[in-house]
C-alpha cells in the first residue's frame, strides 16, 4: 500500500476535536452562524486530514461533509473524516445540503474572487461573511497531539 500524501495521518479524535474547536470559536464570534464552507487547502487539511481540491461544509446542525472534487479515492485513503463524498461542482454539495442559509462563513481572505462567484452561483446566500477570525482562534489552541510533533520537529 502506498504512503499517504499528507505529511502525517491526523486521527479521527483530533479531527473531532479540531472540528469542536472550530465550532466553539463560532459560537464565540458569530453567535448567529448557521453555516461555514471551507475551501482553502492548508485548512481543508487542518480539519479534515486531506488536501483535495473540494469544500467542507459546516452546518451548525449537522454533520459535517467534505466533498472532494479532484482525488476522491485518494482522500477517503489518506483521512479518517467520516463524510467524504465526490464532487463534479459545487452544484453536488449545494444539492446535498438542501439549502442555503442567508450568511454562509467562508475564507473570504482566501478564496479568489472566481472561485468565489462559482461558488455563491448554486449558494446564492445574502451575505457571506468572515470564517478567518474563528480559524484563527480555533488554531491558536495546540492539541496534545500538536504540541509532541512540535517537540519532536
Amino acid at each position: 500500500m502506498p504512503e499517504p500524501a499528507v505529511p502525517f495521518p491526523i486521527p479521527r479524535a483530533e479531527l473531532d476535536w479540531r472540528l469542536g474547536r472550530l465550532r466553539a470559536a463560532l459560537d464565540a464570534t458569530s453567535p448567529e452562524w448557521r453555516l461555514a464552507a471551507v475551501m482553502q487547502p492548508v485548512n481543508l487539511y487542518y480539519l479534515t486530514g486531506t488536501m483535495p481540491n473540494g469544500l467542507l461544509l459546516l452546518p451548525r446542525d449537522g454533520e459535517p461533509v467534505l466533498f472532494a472534487r479532484r482525488a476522491y479515492s485518494r482522500a477517503v485513503e489518506e483521512s479518517a473524516f467520516p463524510d467524504i463524498r465526490p464532487m463534479r461542482s459545487f452544484r453536488d454539495a449545494a444539492a446535498a445540503l438542501g439549502g442555503v442559509p442567508e450568511t454562509i462563513h467562508i475564507e473570504r481572505e482566501a478564496i479568489p474572487v472566481a472561485h468565489l462567484e462559482r461558488f455563491a452561483k448554486y449558494f446564492p446566500a445574502r451575505e457571506f461573511a468572515g470564517l478567518e477570525r474563528a480559524i484563527g482562534a480555533a488554531r491558536a489552541v495546540k492539541s496534545p497531539l500538536e504540541l509532541d510533533l512540535m517537540a519532536r520537529c
